[in-house]
């Protein structure tokens, strides 16, 4: 349930699959911070002109950060856990095309990662260059 940011880069590889890479920050929330990198490829379905469907599917690696501090018996405790993982991505997403270069974007994908599988949703713009 974080909120973040991300930043990502797209190419076209033929006119119906695309790779995506994509890096995303998430905020600390509940003494867990998590970022991500993927490689996705999207098949793509030109609906229209302007509107674009496409499934996804691609790896990533994620690392997880957490951090608890306790107290018992007057005595505090601190952990602090930091590891990557390898993740699978399966999901989907829509393009449309406001102009001929700049776009709006919303993608859900669901993340395979032991321990912290997700779903993440997310929505943009995308210029394209």
């Amino acid at each position: 349930n974080n909120l973040g940011i991300g930043v990502r880069g797209r190419y076209d590889i033929t006119d119906k699959f695309r790779a995506d890479a994509n890096f995303n920050y998430y905020f600390k929330k509940n003494n867990l911070e998590f970022w991500d990198l993927n490689a996705n490829l999207h098949y793509l379905f030109n609906i229209t002109d302007k509107f674009t469907v496409y499934p996804m599917a691609g790896l990533g690696y994620a690392n997880i950060k957490s951090s608890l501090e306790y107290k018992e018996l007057g005595i505090v405790y601190k952990t602090n856990d930091n590891y990557g993982k390898f993740c699978l991505n399966f999901g989907g997403g829509v393009d449309y095309a406001l102009t001929e270069d700049l776009y709006l974007n919303a993608e859900v994908k669901y993340q395979v990662v032991s321990h912290y599988d997700q779903t993440v949703f997310s929505a943009g713009i995308v210029y394209k260059f």
